[in-house]
């Protein structure tokens, strides 16, 4: 069971049931203490080709994270890429706390058009900056 902190703009955006519908799910999922972890929400294709991932960005560290520039990659259930890219988001995560966000692939970041998104994987990985 994690707390649910919403990024400004989702919490201008969302509606209270919409808040408490994320609290909820948040609340049925374990959050690892010591370590960064995402769990997929929703995973849909857009009209143009694209694929927009909802997903719960945990932070199980004491202190808060910030993302700046997220290598993202979203798999299948036989570890086949579907999409991935880089994007641009500055997340500050709180400690022991899940965000959600969402990801927007566009058609030229699809590897793999119309795969099964019964049961896939995404990973976020915080890319270097030197």
């Amino acid at each position: 069971m994690s707390t649910v902190h919403f990024h400004p703009v989702w919490d201008q955006q969302l509606t209270k049931n919409e808040k408490i519908q994320y609290i909820q799910k948040a609340d049925s999922i374990y959050l690892p203490k010591g370590s960064f972890s995402v769990t997929p929400l929703l995973t849909k294709y857009k009209r143009n080709g694209g694929l927009v991932a909802t997903v719960f960005l945990h932070n199980g560290f004491p202190h808060p994270l910030q993302l700046q520039r997220q290598i993202v990659k979203v798999t299948d259930d036989r570890n086949e890429t579907i999409a991935q890219g880089i994007f641009s988001s500055l997340l500050k995560i709180d400690p022991m706390s899940s965000q959600p966000w969402s990801f927007v692939f566009s058609k030229q970041m699809m590897e793999k058009e119309e795969a099964d998104l019964t049961t896939i994987f995404i990973s976020v990985v915080e890319e270097e900056v030197e």
